[in-house]
């Protein structure tokens, strides 16, 4: 049976199924009723933007149908129309997050690109960002700040503090 497992670290869509006695044999009696094991060798979707605050768009009240072994792994079992719901929101967000990456580079591109034009202007090169980095030098302190600048010419520059 296909199944969400959400699990403290992540979520992922995969193929469960209900452990035999024997598996069982030295598990909790409380775990024997809810236990459900991966299916080895098939694939697994790893759910990236889909969060715990879909949940209740997916399931509603519903709560999981198992647990696999290990730590807070719940599983709800799937029907076609939930896992189409879910790679529905996974796509969308997908899409979502790669239009904000994109506008975010735009600004960048717009950034660097203004800042070349003032660079040309006054002949002193510009910062276009800054931001703390390990120590980078021979004396051992605790941060560097590395300040990042443009040329004229578009060729970016960077220059290290050290920050005690």
């Amino acid at each position: 049976m296909k199944g969400l497992m959400w699990s403290d670290t992540e979520m992922t869509i995969g193929e469960y199924r209900k452990p035999t006695a024997d598996e069982l044999k030295d598990y909790a009696d409380w775990y024997k009723q809810v236990a459900l094991f991966g299916v080895a060798n098939t694939p697994t979707i790893e759910l990236r933007y889909f969060s715990c605050r879909d949940m209740e768009t997916v399931f509603g009240e519903r709560r999981a149908d198992g647990s696999a072994p290990g730590c807070n792994n719940r599983i709800w079992t799937l029907s076609d129309t939930e896992c189409q719901e879910i790679m529905r929101i996974e796509a969308e967000r997908a899409a979502q997050a790669e239009a904000k990456k994109a506008a975010e580079k735009a600004g960048s591109q717009n950034k660097i690109d203004n800042a070349v034009a003032k660079a040309k202007a006054t002949g002193k090169p510009v910062e276009i960002k800054r931001y703390m980095v390990d120590c980078q030098g021979e004396i051992d302190c605790s941060f560097d700040l590395c300040i990042v600048s443009v040329d004229g010419n578009g060729k970016q520059h960077k220059q290290y503090s050290h920050c005690y």
